[in-house]
């Protein structure tokens, strides 16, 4: 499986302006998970082995009323899960903190990642797009979603990319939370 790879930084303000549940809005770093499964290979992609994702969400979720067991990044490479996550909510915004996890004798992080996509139902929903943040510098607090729906629950996953000694990449599993704008 290919490791994820979310490495557009767009505003998250751009959450409800796409067109369509199966298209990309111009210039953003959302993906459709409708056009993934349809096999639009371009957001596959930019984000995870389209079959490697299938497989991890869409069978897990397909008796859920929810996405609260959606999952952004299974862990690719042997790498480590974040330490700890903290979302803090503002008006309008999320801020996701990443706290880094003990590592191996060689092993860089070299970056922190965040992902949000709306909590709602997997079976009727149509607000599929996910939007990512990036921070390559400790101590990883730098991932602010903003424009966002104040009261909307959002599902959040957070997870490091980490260069091995041997130059290879790892990648953890995502933590999951969820925040709500004030």
């Amino acid at each position: 499986m290919s490791p994820p790879n979310f490495s557009s930084t767009a505003d998250a303000s751009t959450i409800d302006t796409t067109a369509s549940p199966t298209t990309d809005a111009a210039g953003t770093a959302q993906t459709s998970l409708r056009s993934m499964v349809a096999g639009d290979s371009r957001p596959v992609d930019r984000s995870t082995d389209r079959n490697g994702f299938i497989k991890q969400n869409l069978s897990d979720l397909r008796e859920e009323t929810d996405l609260t067991n959606f999952v952004f990044s299974p862990s690719a490479g042997g790498g480590i899960a974040a330490a700890g996550i903290t979302v803090t909510p503002a008006s309008t915004q999320l801020s996701v903190t990443l706290t880094a996890p003990s590592l191996p004798t060689g092993w860089t992080i070299s970056k922190a990642i965040a992902a949000i996509i709306r909590q709602q139902d997997p079976q009727s929903g149509t607000l599929y797009n996910v939007s990512v943040q990036e921070d390559s510098s400790s101590p990883y607090s730098g991932l602010v979603f903003t424009g966002l729906i104040n009261g909307q629950v959002y599902i959040v996953g957070g997870w490091f990319e980490f260069i091995k000694p041997d130059g290879t990449f790892a990648y953890g599993q995502a933590l999951m939370d969820d925040g709500t704008p004030a």
